[in-house]
């Protein structure tokens, strides 16, 4: 279904109704033929153009990018912070995240800290108000 919303913003008749599109392709249960009549329904809106394709075509001259890694190691003051916080979110009580401490939310609050700690005290501190 989707699929049939992104292409129903570009172009409301390509698919029908979205009755007719669960009949046609009813996802696990559509057939072979089917799913090759959907590729190619999708032909005038749907063009994938590889990155290669561009480049031999000379459209656009991507830059090269080249990864580098930088090794760090942070302060004790960091470290003792990062910890407490570590504790904070992973503790039973903590009214922010109920019972059970969610694996994401901790995720974004570590993603925080290693931003910023003014960051990571304004966010908190919104959370503990709410």
């Amino acid at each position: 279904m989707e699929l049939y919303g992104l292409v129903s913003v570009i172009d409301q008749h390509v698919f029908g109704d979205e009755f007719a599109f669960k009949a046609s392709y009813n996802g696990r249960n559509a057939s072979e033929a089917s799913l090759l009549l959907l590729r190619e329904r999708l032909q005038p809106v749907c063009r994938r153009t590889l990155r290669k394709q561009v480049l031999e075509a000379g459209h656009i001259n991507y830059t090269k990018r080249l990864a580098t890694t930088a090794h760090f190691e942070p302060e004790d003051k960091e470290h003792e912070l990062y910890e407490a916080v570590s504790a904070y979110l992973q503790r039973n009580d903590t009214a922010l995240f109920g019972s059970k401490p969610n694996a994401l939310i901790t995720l974004v609050f570590r993603k925080i800290l290693g931003s910023s700690t003014v960051a990571l005290v304004s966010t908190l501190d919104k959370a503990i108000k709410a």
